[in-house]
Parts: structure tokens; sequence; C-alpha cells
């Protein structure tokens, strides 16, 4: 979901303790414009301060369990220049050849 994100996917989103966050739009977040929240089957107890729109650790539970579209996904404003998701390895390879380059040849 983030490799495929453009800018206007990063939406602001409004917690259940009122402070906004940065998520990626999705179904659930369209259906939350609407005021169209999910049931809360059961208060978790987990913030003091709580509007009780939606549960939002069940929100994220659902993303992180690969539900994405029903689930709130949090993203950071730049989440558009994500294109690919290296392995550590290839993570590396760039950042040394990009290190050499920028230092023409930089030293270990």
């Amino acid at each position: 979901m983030y490799v495929d994100a453009r800018e206007e996917d990063v939406v602001l989103v409004k917690s259940p303790v009122g402070l906004p966050g940065r998520a990626l739009k999705n179904p659930f977040w369209e259906r939350t414009q609407r005021g169209d929240y999910p049931a809360i089957e059961k208060c978790r107890a987990c913030l003091k301060e709580c509007h009780k729109e939606y549960c939002i650790i069940k929100e994220l539970e659902m993303s992180q369990a690969g539900d994405v579209d029903n689930g709130l996904v949090f993203a950071g404003s730049a989440a558009a220049r994500i294109h690919d998701v290296p392995t550590v390895a290839e993570l590396m390879g760039r950042l040394e050849s990009e290190w050499c380059e920028a230092t023409e040849g930089g030293a270990r």
C-alpha cells in the first residue's frame, strides 16, 4: 500500500483522542469521513481521554494483520516517495553507492 501511494493518498485523520494523524486514504478513511464509524464492541481503556468514535487499537491491529481496507494505516507525509521496499543488503548497497558518489569515492 505504501509503495503505490501518491501524495493525494496521504490524508489527515482525526483520532479518537482528538489529535490529527496522517494516514493513507482507504475505505476505512472514506467511511469515517461520512461519519460512519465502526461500532466499538468493547472499550479497551487504552487511553484516558477518548471520544470513542472508533477504537483506534482495533483499527490499527486490523491493518497490521493485513486488512488495510478496513483498518487505519498511518503514514508519514513522505509516503508517496516510497517506490520499493528493499532488503537490508540492497539498502546498504544503495547508501554506500550514494555516499561514494557524493564524496567522489569517499572514505570507509
